[in-house]
C-alpha cells in the first residue's frame, strides 16, 4: 500500500502515457455479439393496466424501450438498452436495466422505479420513488415529492449488461441531483439508506418466476455489482473522512475491498466512488497534501478507482484492512481525507471522465 514519503528527485512527465493495457472496468471483459430482434412490438408498451410487462436478459440487447399510459402495472425490462422513455405512467412498479444513453420520465405519478443510465431526466412528475445507478448527474424539471436512493439489485448477468452498456458501476452519482426548475423549494428529497429494491419493487424471482430464482436474488453478498453509496446525504454521525485510491488495473482488489467493508466495517460507510482519468495537474493536486512516493505516478497511466469512507477512525481502519494491498494509496489522516474526497469528488467533478 501507497504510504507518505517525499517524491524528491521523481519527475512528472509533461503529459499522461497512453497505456492500452489500462481498461476501463466495463471494458475489461469481452462478451460475444448479440443481435436486436426485429419485431417492433418488443420494444414498446402501451395502454396497460394491471399486467406484468416484462423483458429478459438477452431480449433486447441494447434497443430503445417505450412505454406508454401503463398504470398500476408491473414492468420489469430485465436487459441492457440504449435508452428507455417512461410517458404517463400511473402507480407502477418499474425495473430499467442499463441504459447506455438516457432513461426519460414525463407526466408520470406515483410510480416507484429502479432504474441504472448513462443520463437521467424527468419532467412533469409528481410522488416518485426510485432507486437510481446514473453515470451524470439526475436532472429533474417542472416535478415535485421525487425520493432517490442509490440503486440496489442484482441478478446473473447485470455486471455484463453493465460491461455491454459501458457504464462504470463505480460512477454512479444518484444523489448529485440538479434541479433545473429549482426555486428554493425542496422538490427532491433522499430516501431513507435502509431502502432497499425489494421495499419498492416486487422480487425479480415473484414476477418472472422461470428466468430468476430466489436464492439467486438474494445474493449473500460476494456478487454485488453496483457498490451502495451514501452519497449527499447528511453524514450518519461523528467521524473522519478518508480517502483510497487504487491504481490503475486494481477493480478486483476495490471490489474485495468493498466487500470487506459492508460485512465486517459497519461502522463504516462509503460515501462516494469514482472510475477516471487524471492528468499530470489534477494527480498533483489531489496528492498536494502529502508528499508522493513513486507508485503515485501510476495514478496517470489509467483509471483510477477513488474510494471515500466516513466513519471514527477511518483512516487507522482502512489503512489495516488494506495493509497487505500494494496497489492502493490510503489518506495517512482524517484533514487529508477530507482534502482529498474534496478534491475527487466535488472539485473535479465537471473536469474528470466519468
Amino acid at each position: 500500500m501507497g504510504n507518505c514519503c517525499s517524491d524528491k528527485g521523481l519527475k512528472w512527465p509533461k503529459e499522461a502515457p497512453q497505456m492500452p493495457e489500462h481498461k476501463w472496468s466495463w471494458g475489461r471483459k469481452k462478451y460475444p455479439p448479440v443481435h436486436q430482434t426485429k419485431d417492433p412490438e418488443v420494444y414498446r408498451a402501451e395502454n396497460k393496466e394491471n399486467e406484468k410487462i416484462t423483458r429478459k436478459p438477452r431480449s433486447l440487447n441494447g434497443g430503445q424501450m417505450q412505454l406508454e399510459s401503463c398504470k398500476n402495472c408491473d414492468i420489469y425490462i430485465c436487459d441492457y438498452l440504449d435508452s428507455a422513455i417512461l410517458d404517463t405512467c400511473l402507480d407502477c412498479r418499474i425495473y430499467i436495466g442499463p441504459c447506455q444513453s438516457s432513461c426519460y420520465i414525463r407526466n408520470s405519478k406515483r410510480c416507484k422505479i429502479v432504474a441504472a443510465c448513462g443520463q437521467f431526466r424527468m419532467r412533469d412528475c409528481k410522488d416518485m420513488q426510485m432507486l437510481v445507478y446514473c453515470a451524470s448527474k439526475p436532472v429533474i424539471e417542472s416535478s415535485k415529492h421525487i425520493e432517490f436512493g442509490c440503486f440496489d439489485l442484482f441478478y446473473f448477468n447485470l455486471q455484463e449488461q453493465f460491461d455491454r452498456a459501458e457504464l462504470s458501476v463505480f460512477n454512479n452519482k444518484w444523489s448529485d441531483v440538479y434541479d433545473y426548475t429549482g426555486s428554493g423549494v425542496a422538490n427532491y428529497s433522499y430516501l431513507e439508506p435502509c431502502i432497499k429494491a425489494k421495499d419498492l419493487i416486487p422480487a425479480l424471482s415473484e414476477v418472472m418466476p422461470d428466468d430468476f430464482t430466489e436464492h439467486e436474488e438474494g445474493n449473500p453478498g460476494k456478487d454485488i455489482v453496483v457498490p451502495l453509496t451514501w452519497g449527499e446525504r447528511p453524514l450518519p454521525c461523528a467521524g473522519e473522512a478518508c480517502c483510497a485510491v487504487f491504481h490503475p488495473s486494481s477493480v478486483e482488489a476495490c471490489n474485495s475491498f468493498l466487500q470487506h467493508l459492508a460485512k465486517e466495517e459497519s461502522n463504516l460507510v462509503v460515501t462516494h466512488m469514482r472510475e477516471t482519468r487524471m492528468d499530470v495537474g489534477q494527480a498533483k493536486e489531489l496528492f498536494s497534501h502529502c508528499d508522493l512516493e513513486e507508485s503515485m505516478l501510476r495514478c496517470i497511466e489509467g483509471p483510477i478507482i477513488g474510494v471515500g469512507i466516513f466513519g471514527v477512525n477511518a483512516c487507522h481502519v482502512v489503512t489495516q484492512a488494506l495493509a497487505n494491498a500494494t496497489n492502493v494509496f490510503v489518506s495517512p489522516s482524517g484533514e487529508t481525507g477530507k482534502f482529498m474526497c474534496d478534491t475527487l469528488f466535488h472539485q473535479f467533478k465537471g473536469s474528470l471522465d466519468g
